[in-house]
């Protein structure tokens, strides 16, 4: 029978904890900006999933399907409000049936889609994106949606939609994140 006594000595468990204190001051930073570059993803792809949405029921129904900016979209009847061009609550895609670019009691809300937490949607599309059942949109120029967050524009994603109804990604660092 031995008489040696079994475990860690002190010098052991601070060599442990001195490893795991370094590998936390890597790991940490890189998991925020993985999460800040996954925010800003999941907003695009939310973004483009809407687009395509609110094109494909314009194709579908043969009438003009809108995709506006709303500061509650998630509201039983949301409206289609808040400042043009910063669309950072969320948006809303409907049937517009009656042409009046706004949602009445029989409106048909397809989808609504909230914001992320700490991203900032800006576009020069003004409060509303309108298709027509070709599935073109009713603007007169192409709309640019800017999807950053605080990093600025060097992180920042663009999302471009021709007026044809062409959806087009771009996340090379020149997006200009200012309203």
């Amino acid at each position: 029978m031995s008489n040696a006594v079994k475990g860690f000595t002190l010098v052991e468990l601070m060599m442990v904890l001195a490893i795991a204190a370094i590998l936390l001051t890597i790991a940490v930073p890189s998991f925020h900006t993985f999460t800040q570059n996954s925010r800003l993803t999941k907003q695009v792809n939310l973004l483009a999933a809407s687009i395509a949405t609110a094109r494909g029921e314009a194709a579908k129904r043969g009438a003009k399907v809108v995709v506006c900016q709303s500061d509650d979209p998630v509201a039983a009847k949301p409206a289609c409000d808040g400042t043009a061009g910063t669309w950072s609550k969320g948006w809303v895609v409907f049937v517009d049936a009656d042409n009046d670019l706004t949602v009445d009691a029989t409106t048909d809300v397809v989808a609504s889609f909230r914001e992320e937490s700490g991203v900032n949607l800006i576009t020069n599309a003004g409060a509303t994106v309108a298709f027509n059942p070709d599935g073109s949109t009713t603007a007169s120029k192409p709309a640019t949606f800017a999807i950053c967050d605080s990093r600025g524009k060097d992180h920042g994603k663009e999302l471009s939609l021709a007026t044809t109804g062409r959806v087009t990604t771009k996340t090379d660092g020149a997006v200009n994140c200012t309203p």
